[in-house]
């Protein structure tokens, strides 16, 4: 993982990666204050808001003073209560509750025992003391229990100063309440994940560390009524005291980020189950292209993959291709963003082991400045690069890929003509269908230099970049201008004599209105060469005097999950709503998921592999740009319709 500085060293090149070494010395101090954390997951990043106060620690306290990185600590009558603007929690007697903000629902621990073989303590409730961010109470002659608070949840840790009578493994066991639900088993480093719906809440692996900074992994085992943390004998024996019990929540609220971090993609890999995100990072005259692998519940794997590095913006774009096992990037490099030709980076990644091959990536050159790029892949085997060119060509590239992560160029197509418009393509959007007729939907935007107002156009490419239908007019009324954005497909296998469909999102903008903003959703369906409209919703409208600046849209399974970004004077938002995949109407209220200085959000939906598509949620990704601090690339699970 990058340290905040330049160098090489800092990331994993290439190969099998090489995973989390969980043995070896820790700060036993700075152990202490990174302990069991239970926290939110990637699904709930809903901030303290109006129609939530309930949640909230104190009514009067608004989400202008919780947001950041503030966390909060208070005792009233009924017990001592905590906060940030993304959870909350509190203690009463032995019970430890904890909830995100979004969210009613509860995992509440009480701690009941300590255990060896032989020898069992029942803990009493203790006094909570101390300052926030840290408190303490001892609930044993043998230990304390500790909290310390962070923006991102609860860490709590139990302190052992002195060795505990009896032998065998050491346990701490809780009491498990929820209305959440969770798999019975035994977890290792993936710990373990309680969930409903959207909600969930990770409790993480447990891992021991002696006064002398040795750490060991621990397990959990999980009943479906009591949760046990447990070491291993032969460490509990041989341990330095004060030894502390320390399981930990990776946080998959954060990608690895440690710098200036924006412009983020993500994809997901069906045969494995991984995800991985990619983006620019930069330096004084320096961008780095690097991308991270993760499980499913946004544990990463490994140490981020440098991809590239560029004198200027990337704009890295990144697809999947299940069939042969690989996650295809794109960026731009060279004098892609100032004048001069152009050079088009594509490559692949092994998806299930990390494997980058450098010497393997296909350059692109191309005889213009490009403006925007993005692409898709497909199962069978092939990939598509869609380009915005100045002075306003839109072309598309198809790419063959094989199993050995060769990429092969099969050819490039012309869809858009900017000097017979006078304008420029630009946003443009890819994606692709796994059905039986397979094809890329793709559309992009025509800005007309001030003359007319923007407007879409869609074209159906094959899988080999040929032409099946040109540019179509998506949308166009002379009252509106239509800007950012975004598409996805329904994969459903269809039949020879049903269609398949595709959605778009997109901004439509008042030309009569000062700042008048809508967000739009099309469900378009294609069948035989023909393309029909197969229903249109206005999703949302925003407040007067904020902006629209990009949207996402994915296919989930279960719906359409939308999400966008809205600006104003007095910071950004992420919105995020639910819509019936056939009717595109609501079936759940806009809710806001991230605030602050933050960049539009890109999506990847998550399905089964194979011939039948089960639901499976949505994956936002954003990149946050704080004041006075490092930016950093976010992700949230989104299931759309719960």
């Amino acid at each position: 993982m990058g340290t905040g500085g330049f160098g090489v060293d800092s990331y994993f090149l290439g190969g099998v990666s090489p995973g989390i070494a969980w043995k070896g010395k820790r700060n036993p101090e700075k152990a202490m204050k990174n302990s069991l954390r239970i926290t939110q997951s990637t699904l709930l990043l809903i901030l303290l808001q109006a129609g939530v106060q309930s949640q909230a620690p104190e009514p009067s306290r608004s989400f202008g003073e919780l947001q950041d990185r503030t966390v909060v600590a208070f005792e009233t009558p009924a017990g001592f209560q905590m906060a940030a603007a993304r959870w909350s929690a509190s203690v009463f007697g032995r019970r430890v509750s904890f909830r995100t903000a979004a969210s009613s629902e509860e995992l509440s621990l009480t701690p009941l025992s300590f255990e060896r073989e032989g020898w069992q303590y029942v803990l009493d409730h203790g006094v909570l003391t101390g300052q926030s961010p840290e408190l303490a109470r001892s609930v044993s002659p043998w230990a304390s229990e500790h909290f310390d608070l962070s923006a991102e949840g609860l860490e709590l840790s139990y302190v052992f100063e002195n060795p505990l009578p009896g032998s065998g493994d050491l346990a701490v066991r809780l009491g498990v309440e929820s209305s959440l639900t969770a798999p019975a088993g035994t977890f290792g480093e993936e710990g373990l994940v309680f969930r409903r719906g959207r909600t969930v809440i990770e409790v993480g692996a447990v891992l021991g560390i002696d006064a002398d900074g040795n750490t060991c992994p621990g397990e959990l085992h999980f009943d479906g009524d009591e949760l046990a943390l447990v070491l291993p004998a032969e460490f509990v024996d041989g341990a330095s005291y004060p030894l502390v019990l320390d399981p930990i929540v990776r946080p998959p609220v954060r990608i690895r980020t440690t710098t200036n971090d924006s412009l983020p993609d993500v994809a997901y890999d069906e045969s494995t189950g991984l995800w991985a995100c990619i983006w620019d990072r930069e330096f004084p005259g320096l961008h780095l292209v690097l991308m991270q692998r993760s499980k499913f519940d946004g544990v990463p794997i490994g140490a981020p993959i440098l991809l590239g590095n560029e004198p200027e913006y990337t704009k890295p774009v990144l697809a999947n291709c299940t069939g042969v096992d690989r996650f295809v990037f794109a960026y731009l490099a060279g004098a892609s963003l100032g004048a001069g030709p152009a050079e088009i980076v594509s490559g692949t990644v092994r998806a299930s082991s990390g494997l980058y091959e450098r010497s393997k990536n296909h350059t692109i050159n191309h005889p213009v400045t490009i403006g925007s790029i993005d692409i898709g892949a497909s199962p069978q085997e092939r990939a598509q690069i869609v380009l915005g060119a100045n002075p306003g060509d839109v072309e598309t590239i198809a790419l063959e890929i094989s199993v050995f992560g060769e990429i092969r160029e099969l050819g490039r197509k012309a869809l858009h003509n900017g000097s017979t418009f006078f304008g420029l393509g630009h946003d443009v959007q890819i994606s692709a269908t796994c059905g039986l007729d397979g094809f890329w939907a793709l559309g992009w935007e025509v800005e007309d230099r001030g003359f007319d107002p923007e407007f879409i156009k869609v074209a159906i490419v094959d899988l080999n970049g040929s032409i099946v239908l040109p540019g179509l007019d998506l949308e166009f009324e002379p009252d509106w201008s239509y800007r950012d954005i975004a598409c996805s497909i329904d994969p459903t296998p269809t039949g020879p004599a049903l269609p398949n469909y595709f959605y778009f999102s997109f901004v439509r903008e008042s030309v009569n209105t000062v700042n008048l903003d809508e967000v739009w959703v099309r469900r378009m369906g294609y069948l035989g060469g023909t393309l029909f409209s197969a229903g249109i919703n206005l999703t949302h409208t925003v407040s007067p005097g904020e902006r629209v600046a990009g949207t996402a849209i994915e296919y989930s399974g279960t719906g359409l999950a939308v999400a966008w970004r809205e600006r104003s004077a007095v910071g950004d938002r992420i919105q995020a709503t639910s819509l019936d995949a056939i009717t595109t109407h609501p079936c759940e209220p806009v809710v806001p998921i991230a605030f602050g200085d933050l960049g539009a959000p890109r999506m990847y939906a998550i399905t089964a592999s194979g011939t039948t598509v089960e639901p499976g949620p949505a994956r936002i990704v954003w990149s946050e740009d704080p004041p006075g601090a490092p930016s950093a690339i976010h992700n949230l699970l989104w299931e759309a319709c719960p």
